[in-house]
């Protein structure tokens, strides 16, 4: 490939072996030119690979997730995290993004990918399943300077609104990473690069922090009225405790639905992990369902109802959701 005016650019690197392990088989810091080289090179599928579904849907094969992957992302030292969850790929592992990717699956080819960026850095290839009447791509900008991990999902977030739409928009995490250059269905399979100036986001991610800031100061303050509601609620509870059930069952109620608390020691008592979202937001997540006895119910710290992800087989949410005092009770907790 033909030599680049950035391709000294420092530039970090994560390949993975496949799609469905979390650790990476190599990671480091290296150069635009050496990287561009390595996304570039057309390689092999993971194993055969079947015919294609009728009417355009993919094939559910292992080849493609057997193709190697990567992603331009830096890792913070996980020195801090146990042995066997080292080199693991996580959201809040990542240190910095060096680059862009953007996937185009709704008939943006390669070459319109390139004119949309133009004057930029910038190097688009074919997805697996990319044929002429179907063109998928995936196209690459490296960054002038990195971008924080922690502000990459609002950074995204904000490129993809003013890109139209266009691209995916489920690739806002990070550690996010992308399928390599392969030969899969369809074709022709094929990659092209142009040069231009470097795609700089540190203004916009400036601005995204900023954002973030002025709602995370928003939510201290929420959080703290609402720890004062339930201070109060726990308070009047005391005061009325011997005046009967059903004033019990009231100011029991009210504390599930101000105390954040509480509802997050309901969804560790039941085996649940507490997730923290790009926006800050927090969500109790594979807590035990009473209904099919696994590992697969959510919902909200600060607000919603409970739901299984297997509400399709067991039915535990469907419709609205299960009132967390409800969910409660039916795994057993009793503390208030």
């Amino acid at each position: 490939m033909t030599a680049g005016a950035h391709d000294d650019l420092p530039f970090a690197l994560t390949l993975y072996d496949g799609a469905l392990g979390a650790r990476w088989a190599w990671a480091g810091v290296t150069t635009w030119g050496w990287a561009r080289g390595v996304l570039a090179a057309r390689h092999a599928s993971g194993g055969p690979v079947p015919a294609a579904l009728p009417d355009g849907r993919k094939a559910q094969d292992t080849a493609k997730v057997r193709c190697p992957c990567w992603s331009a992302v830096s890792w913070r030292p996980d020195v801090d995290r146990p042995e066997d969850d080292r080199g693991r790929r996580k959201a809040d592992g990542v240190a910095h993004v060096f680059a862009l990717t953007l996937d185009y699956d709704d008939g943006v080819g390669p070459v319109e990918a390139l004119d949309r960026w133009t004057g930029h850095e910038r190097l688009v290839y074919t997805s697996w399943s990319h044929r002429p009447d179907r063109p998928k791509c995936r196209i690459v900008l490296p960054l002038a300077e990195p971008v924080p991990g922690p502000v990459w999902s609002g950074v995204y977030r904000a490129i993809l609104a003013d890109e139209g739409g266009a691209a995916d928009a489920k690739t806002l995490d990070p550690s996010r990473i992308w399928f390599g250059h392969a030969v899969g269905h369809g074709g022709p399979h094929y990659a092209r690069w142009r040069g231009g100036r470097l795609l700089s986001l540190l203004d916009l991610a400036l601005e995204v922090d900023a954002k973030a800031q002025v709602r995370a100061a928003a939510e201290a303050e929420d959080r703290a009225r609402r720890m004062a509601a339930a201070a109060a609620a726990r308070a009047a509870a005391e005061r009325h405790a011997d005046r009967g059930e059903d004033a019990a069952g009231r100011l029991r109620r009210k504390l599930f639905a101000v105390d954040p608390d509480l509802r997050v020691r309901v969804g560790v008592h039941a085996g649940g992990r507490i997730v923290t979202g790009p926006d800050g937001g927090q969500t109790v997540r594979k807590a035990l369902c009473p209904a099919c006895g696994r590992p697969g119910v959510w919902f909200g710290v600060t607000k919603g109802r409970a739901r299984c992800d297997h509400v399709n087989t067991c039915g535990y949410g469907a419709g609205e959701g299960v009132r967390v005092i409800e969910y409660a009770d039916a795994v057993g907790f009793l503390g208030v």
